[in-house]
């Protein structure tokens, strides 16, 4: 199924690209969600004039930058990364622990619904990157006043948001310099929020 992403940022400035079966792009004019991270100070995404094209590595942006993710059946959704939490807390930490050498790290996410019912699983389209440049995985443990979707799996329609969390286990000194979202998409780049 072909994608098409759009990223609202934080700037007025508009990129555009299209191949590989999609059309990738950063529409800087939407208001963002405010960024917060424990252990980050979100950078300044450049401005580029609005007739540049850009290739889809630049699909970029700071925690609170808003990425809409349309399929071919015009199915839309919207996906915010509003906040970082370095180290996360499980419900349960007396039974939840992370393994030995790694701490847990929260990721929240808004996902609003733009046009038909949107469904998919967190867990499957986000990756974090580290500081060491290893990506890993979301951890199915839940995260201490935030819901796990249900079990990793939203469903939204025009109108109507989930917000939630997902944990990541992530190795002792390593930090997260940035979380992918559309990891399991085949035709679009990953749209990316910075971290560290």
């Amino acid at each position: 199924m072909k994608k098409i992403i759009i990223v609202v940022g934080a700037t007025a400035s508009v990129l555009l690209f299209a191949g590989c079966g999609s059309t990738v792009a950063k529409d800087s004019s939407g208001a963002s969600l405010p960024a917060t991270s424990v252990n980050a100070i979100p950078s300044e995404p450049s401005a580029v004039p609005s007739d540049t094209p850009t290739p889809t590595e630049d699909l970029t942006g700071p925690i609170g930058t808003t990425y809409t993710d349309t399929s071919t059946d015009g199915t839309e959704y919207s996906v915010t990364l509003t906040k970082v939490t370095d180290p996360g807390k499980p419900t349960d930490p007396e039974f939840n622990t992370p393994d030995p050498g790694k701490r847990y790290i929260a990721v929240r996410f808004v996902i609003k619904g733009l046009a038909g019912t949107a469904s998919d699983d967190v867990y499957t389209q986000t990756v974090a990157i580290g500081s060491d440049d290893q990506t890993y995985e979301g951890d199915y443990t839940d995260v201490d006043g935030c819901t796990s979707f249900n079990s990793g799996e939203f469903k939204v329609t025009p109108g109507h948001q989930a917000i939630g969390c997902i944990m990541f286990q992530v190795p002792k000194g390593v930090k997260v310099a940035s979380v992918q979202w559309g990891s399991s998409m085949s035709s679009s780049q990953p749209a990316t929020w910075t971290v560290s």
